[in-house]
């Protein structure tokens, strides 16, 4: 997969060790992931958590609604990330205009995942690669070619709206102002990469971790409890919780780390947890505790 979907191993993801993936590490949290460019981003999280609300408030306004949350936990995490990187949002009813984009990418994140955690026989068996077998060789050329286009056209398009005071503040933006002064370095190839990376790192692991979460609050109506009470005392029922609050609200944290040891994106060593399986909020309560 990486020969033909990160650039000959070039990607964050799959570059080895040296220089190169020093430098792209760097790139990543010192233009992307700092403090300085998330909070420039502060208001598109805001915004789309608000518009999600909104939208199962209405669902809810007639009385009580099942709701399906993985997919509006997906169109919720692309619109952030998209938002982030060009500026624009692809789902809901107000994002027509963009749906079938929008449905193209998510699509293309689907295929990568799936093949990714494939097992190819390939790999094992170096013979069956000269007849590609399955059409797994195939299916990675086609993902390539499907994440080039749509990659670059969010590069040309920039390009094209390079004037617009409105897409200022937005990854596209930072990272061709690079390749000016790097132009060796910082290609096309390049570019396409890091967005490639952080669509996939930014969108399927976090709608999958917003929905165990959801799901582990939901089968334990006790910690739901202890975490509406932390709101309603810290918070308050008059306002919307705002990213600076997490910093206050202690059980919530405690939840959050639960689930990401419970559910995450890479495995982890259980016998390192007292009742591993199990969702205890408060384990992380108590170590915290042991440390004061």
């Amino acid at each position: 997969m990486g020969k033909y979907v990160g650039y000959n191993y070039t990607t964050l993801g799959f570059a080895p060790y040296g220089d190169h993936w020093r430098n792209l590490r760097r790139l990543s949290t010192i233009e992307i992931f700092s403090s300085t460019r998330l909070n420039m981003s502060l208001d598109i999280r805001r915004d789309e958590v608000s518009r999600l609300l909104r939208r199962l408030y209405q669902v809810s306004a007639d009385g009580f609604a099942k709701v399906e949350l993985k997919s509006l936990f997906s169109e919720l995490t692309l619109n952030i990330i998209m938002k982030m990187i060009a500026g624009k949002r692809y789902f809901d009813d107000e994002a027509t205009q963009n749906s079938d984009e929008g449905r193209r990418f998510r699509e293309m994140i689907k295929e990568l995942f799936e093949l990714a955690v494939s097992s190819y026989p390939g790999d094992f068996l170096s013979i069956l690669q000269l007849v590609d077998y399955n059409g797994y060789i195939k299916r990675i050329k086609d993902l390539g070619s499907i994440t080039d286009e749509l990659t670059q056209g969010m590069i040309d398009e920039h390009r094209s709206n390079k004037g617009d005071l409105n897409i200022k503040n937005i990854m596209i933006t930072h990272l061709p102002s690079m390749q000016e002064s790097q132009p060796e370095y910082y290609t096309d190839e390049i570019i396409r990469g890091l967005i490639q990376v952080i669509l996939n790192a930014g969108t399927n692991t976090t709608a999958i971790t917003l929905e165990w979460a959801m799901s582990n609050l939901l089968n334990n109506p006790h910690v739901l409890e202890k975490a509406r009470a932390e709101l309603d005392k810290l918070v308050g029922q008059e306002k919307l919780v705002e990213e600076a609050d997490v910093a206050k609200l202690s059980y919530l944290q405690s939840i959050i780390l639960e689930t990401l040891r419970l559910y995450p994106a890479a495995p982890l060593d259980p016998k390192l947890w007292d009742d591993a399986l199990s969702f205890k909020p408060e384990r992380f309560e108590e170590r915290k505790e042991m440390s004061d």
